[in-house]
């Protein structure tokens, strides 16, 4: 791997290109769902999911040629369940409607939650519709809203492994932080 990297007189900080490396492990996922027919054109559906986040325990990030060599961003995220319920009703043989609602519980916990990805519990609900024309096309219509619960997100962060690049003309430092964050915010809103 090479970096390359310029430096400015003015700041004399570097720019670099680098490599990334990240191996990202993505979670189970346990779907269980029942349909039952109510009437013949009236059907409901039943659906519990569970991902099996806590098997994710956050992101490994390598830059070998970097100031930062690795970086982990520790999300330590627990399992979680999606409840859902919904109907199609078959109006006649060209027109069918369906809609639903669920309950979506977030795999994030606080002390871990940060501003990249604000996640909370959501309610969702859904609307759609199937046309019909003909027995080899239909045109499918569909509309999806996701309410969040509201959250407050209080978070501070800093990382202090760095290494100098030697061919730069920089002094390499021992120790010394490289990055602090700190975030403090509301949040509410819907998708």
């Amino acid at each position: 791997t090479h970096a390359q990297c310029t430096s400015t007189t003015s700041s004399r900080m570097n720019n670099c290109h680098t490599n990334v490396n990240m191996d990202v492990t993505t979670p189970s996922v346990l779907n269980m769902s029942v349909v039952q027919q109510m009437t013949a054109q009236w059907q409901l559906d039943f659906t519990t999911e569970i991902t099996f986040w806590s098997q994710f325990n956050g992101f490994d990030i390598k830059t070998p040629d970097a100031y930062l060599i690795e970086n982990t961003i520790e999300k330590d995220w627990q399992n979680s369940t999606l409840f859902a319920v919904g109907s199609n009703y078959q109006f006649n043989t060209q027109w069918t409607v369906r809609g639903g609602v669920g309950y979506d519980q977030t795999p994030t916990i606080a002390n871990t939650r940060d501003a990249r990805l604000p996640d909370n519990n959501k309610i969702l609900a859904a609307l759609g519709a199937t046309y019909q024309l003909n027995p080899h096309f239909r045109i499918d219509a569909s509309y999806e809203h996701a309410f969040m619960e509201s959250q407050h997100l209080n978070s501070a962060t800093s990382s202090s492994t760095q290494r100098g690049f030697p061919d730069s003309g920089m002094p390499i430092p021992a120790q010394t932080p490289y990055q602090a964050d700190q975030v403090s915010a509301d949040y509410s809103g819907s998708a």
